[in-house]
């Protein structure tokens, strides 16, 4: 079965995946909340069929544990962030090496845009836009990639990952600091086509190293 997503004919069970995953990520759907695959079918005005297989997928990339009629949102176990990070870390400065070399004056552009409102957003201690220019930025670099096996690895997942590394209040001075710095040797690195600087402010950013 397929839906009208914007002029868009997409799976159900696609649609439905995506819905959910962008609520768990902006979120509109907290950790440990539970969602009911009859609530969701009536939420997003699908069939109850397709909703278990898109929830099993969401699970598979780290963002729900999922029973038979039901699913909880994944927990962010504070313990267990660093380790998040780290892994998240690997992943983007992963993409960054295979990415750089070729970048495009486009993508650079958009790259150096995005760092600077990431930059910006860390030096505010605004958290939310923080989150979301990093991702958008990380993105960029993912999407760039010629490395087919990265690109799949990463968007199944980077989404719970990102989930699970979230900082659970507000961002404290040391991290906002931190991430400001990075963000600025990042921004260099990247204009000056520096790989092995690129790829030390990218484990900076996610508190990698020294």
């Amino acid at each position: 079965m397929t839906v009208d997503r914007g002029g868009f004919h997409v799976r159900a069970r696609d649609f439905i995946r995506d819905r959910l995953r962008e609520g768990i990520l902006d979120g509109t759907l907290q950790p440990g909340e539970e969602v009911a695959v009859a609530e969701v079918a009536s939420w997003l005005g699908v069939p109850v069929t397709p909703v278990h297989p898109a929830m099993v997928a969401l699970e598979m990339e780290g963002l729900l544990e999922v029973g038979q009629y039901a699913a909880r949102v994944a927990v962010v176990d504070s313990d267990r962030i660093d380790e998040h990070l780290y892994t998240l870390g690997l992943l983007r400065a992963g993409a960054i090496e295979c990415t750089l070399p070729e970048l495009s004056p486009v993508a650079e552009a958009a790259i150096v845009d995005l760092v600077d409102r990431a930059r910006s957003a860390a030096a505010d201690g605004d958290l939310p836009e923080h989150d979301t220019s990093s991702a958008e930025l990380w993105q960029v670099f993912v999407d760039a990639c010629p490395n087919q096996a990265l690109r799949r690895a990463y968007a199944t997942t980077a989404p719970g990952l990102v989930h699970k590394s979230r900082l659970a209040g507000p961002m404290s001075p040391e991290n906002s600091d931190r991430l400001a710095e990075g963000y600025d040797a990042l921004r260099w690195a990247v204009t000056t086509r520096g790989l092995a600087h690129a790829v030390r402010a990218t484990q900076r950013v996610h508190a990698l190293g020294s």
